[in-house]
């Protein structure tokens, strides 16, 4: 019994490595590139998100850590919601928004904290020709 217990417990902690779990909590989210350009219509332009974390270390975000990437304005440009591939799709300026969940920690079922840490970047579309 007192291995099954030990099996048993290794597996879960297992399971946050692997799922990116950590009782570590997210300070900050910066967005790259900072300010972009595509065109429109149908230019796509590509983002990420790094997370610094409390305890100092910084690290790629990925749709593994419930990365949500959101459009200001989404008649002008949208965003993959999980990618961050964003496209154009007209003339214009968007805010694009990484958030994530503050805590990565996993619980069956998802994120352990509803709180968010989100970064922001600018994308300027322009009518191409």
């Amino acid at each position: 019994m007192k291995y099954f217990v030990i099996a048993f417990v290794s597996a879960v902690l297992a399971l946050f490595a692997a799922c990116g779990g950590s009782s570590n909590t997210i300070q900050s989210v910066q967005v790259s590139p900072q300010n972009a350009q595509g065109n429109a219509p149908n230019g796509s332009v590509g983002f990420t998100a790094t997370g610094t974390f409390k305890e100092g270390q910084s690290r790629l975000l990925t749709s593994q850590d419930g990365i949500r990437w959101t459009s200001s304005n989404t008649t002008v440009a949208t965003i993959d919601p999980t990618g961050g591939l964003a496209t154009c799709l007209t003339e214009g300026t968007v805010t694009i928004t990484a958030s994530v969940p503050s805590d990565l920690t996993f619980t069956i079922g998802g994120h352990t904290s509803s709180t968010l840490v989100s970064g922001t970047s600018s994308l300027q579309c322009t009518l191409a020709g």
